[in-house]
């Protein structure tokens, strides 16, 4: 038998929100941090021009009594951290700590406060710079997005495309033929790639072109009738990138996904 998720009683989820509110909450707020509510998580988030910066504190969904924090941005590349990536002297890896009452976790939530003023908010900017400039940028996204159908109806009769199979196994040949070009050389010819692609995921003719506006990049929703969205452009980087079928890999899932669910409807399920 699994471990059974830990459940808060109504004041000690209180308790907990009320001590971080008090604590970290306040300061956070006067470095233009807003507080954004989740189930189980305490999210304070901020604005940097295109950059959005994150701090949560989550409780452990299987054991009372333990708290952590994890830092975020929304930049290409980046990944999520802990205290332990940036705080020098902690010593071994501490994933949560840990309290038995509310005296001791006010006492972790000042340590918290305290690291998060001399090192954590520094941190935030140093991971508010991409990894690589070989990613998709919102401007090349939203010319993707505002120009895929006409993309695509140029190479269609340039290549004549006529299957979805067919058309990615064709844009793996073009992009083994540019692996050793510099990104700046080709970022334009992968964004038209990125049109064609997008057309050919869209088996049976289903998915639809989308703008995220928040996040600025341009999706493909519903792919193939089901409830999924790829990111066009990131895929087709990511295949150039690392030099991988990651093109043929997904139009094969969603092929047997599309199979799958064609079966089911046949069986009136």
């Amino acid at each position: 038998m699994g471990v059974l998720e830990v459940k808060y009683t109504y004041s000690e989820r209180m308790n907990i929100s009320k001590n971080i509110e008090n604590i970290i909450g306040t300061m956070l707020k006067e470095q233009g941090f807003e507080y954004e509510k989740h189930v189980g998580v305490w999210a304070y988030s901020r604005n940097k021009g295109e950059i959005k910066q994150d701090i949560f504190f989550l409780r452990h969904r299987f054991f009372k009594g333990k708290i952590k924090a994890v830092f975020c941005t929304n930049a290409y590349g980046q990944g999520m951290y802990e205290f332990a990536r940036f705080v020098p002297n902690i010593g071994t890896y501490q994933e949560f700590w840990e309290y038995k009452n509310e005296e001791e976790l006010r006492q972790i939530l000042e340590q918290f406060k305290e690291w998060i003023i001399k090192y954590g908010l520094s941190f935030l900017d140093e991971i508010s710079e991409p990894t690589t400039e070989v990613r998709p940028k919102p401007e090349t996204n939203l010319y993707l997005y505002q120009n895929h159908k006409e993309i695509y109806e140029r190479y269609q009769k340039e290549w004549q495309l006529t299957d979805g199979k067919e058309t990615i196994f064709t844009l793996r040949e073009k992009l083994t033929e540019i692996y050793d070009k510099d990104f700046a050389e080709i970022e334009q010819t992968l964004i038209e790639y990125a049109a064609v692609y997008g057309y050919a995921m869209c088996i049976d003719g289903l998915g639809e072109w989308a703008w995220d506006e928040e996040e600025k990049v341009c999706l493909l929703k519903n792919v193939g009738g089901l409830k999924r969205e790829i990111e066009p452009l990131e895929d087709v980087i990511l295949a150039y990138a690392h030099q991988s079928d990651l093109l043929e890999n997904r139009y094969g899932n969603i092929s047997v996904a599309r199979k799958g669910l064609l079966e089911l409807k046949a069986q009136g399920k």
